[in-house]
């Protein structure tokens, strides 16, 4: 038999194509390794670990209602700034007029 050229083939489990399987890590694992999450301990997992409002929250020092109603705000100013810089063409913006089409042009 002949020895395969090339780089040698990962170990491990394969699919029917060839392809290895990959094991995706626990999301427990991936959150442990965040650096904003690893001073929380177990409650690195939660979902609050995500924003600083909730960090603060599980730490203990903000009551879990003002992190509630941070994170409305936060969302809510979110939308406002995005509908800020809409695009025009979802602005109700009247067509011109051939002589203001006319003057762009020579400009």
């Amino acid at each position: 038999m002949r020895r395969r050229r090339g780089r040698p083939r990962k170990a491990g489990r394969r699919k029917r194509s060839g392809d290895l399987v990959v094991r995706p890590d626990k999301p427990a694992a991936i959150a442990a390794t965040m650096p904003h999450r690893r001073a929380l301990g177990e409650k690195a997992v939660d979902q609050l670990a995500e924003s600083e409002l909730g960090r603060l929250a599980l730490r203990g020092e903000l009551e879990p209602v003002l992190a509630t109603a941070g994170a409305d705000y936060a969302r809510h100013w979110r939308g406002y700034i995005a509908s800020l810089c809409a695009p025009r063409a979802l602005v109700a913006a009247p067509a011109p007029t051939a002589g203001e089409r006319w003057a762009r042009c020579g400009s």
